[in-house]
């Protein structure tokens, strides 16, 4: 196999996600459609603006770092994780708060990315509580 052809799909993935992401951030924005402006972490949770830059650049430089080491079972998990991270900091960026706009009114807002960060998360879960001892 070429030189690269094994990044391809999970960088493709992590492309899909933050575009899909960002598009649908875009519309809801634009089309006046209901959204909140999140200015804390997950289910709204406040955290000063620095820890939460800090915490999320610990993990992607992490990522980045232990790459090498990442099992090829684990590489979709993880770019999924990273993908929504990535998204959400954009907006955090752009806006300084993150679009929340799903609303099933038995769970706090949330968006595409936070759905993407939950099912890398609990996919990496599974592979722990799955793997073979060695």
């Amino acid at each position: 196999m070429p030189t690269g052809t094994k990044k391809t799909p999970s960088l493709l993935l992590l492309l899909i996600v933050v575009l899909a992401d960002q598009l649908s951030k875009h519309t809801i924005r634009r089309s006046g459609g209901f959204y909140i402006c999140n200015h804390g972490i997950a289910f709204g949770i406040p955290i000063p603006s620095e820890l939460f830059y800090l915490a999320w650049g610990i993990i992607i430089v992490s990522i980045l770092i232990f790459r090498k080491r990442i099992s090829r079972n684990s590489i979709f998990p993880v770019m999924f994780v990273l993908s929504g991270a990535i998204s959400n900091i954009i907006d955090r960026i752009r806006f300084g708060c993150v679009t929340d706009f799903i609303d099933l009114h038995i769970w706090p807002v949330f968006n595409l990315a936070d759905i993407s960060i939950t099912l890398g998360a609990l996919l990496i879960l599974m592979s722990w509580a799955f793997r073979k001892p060695r």
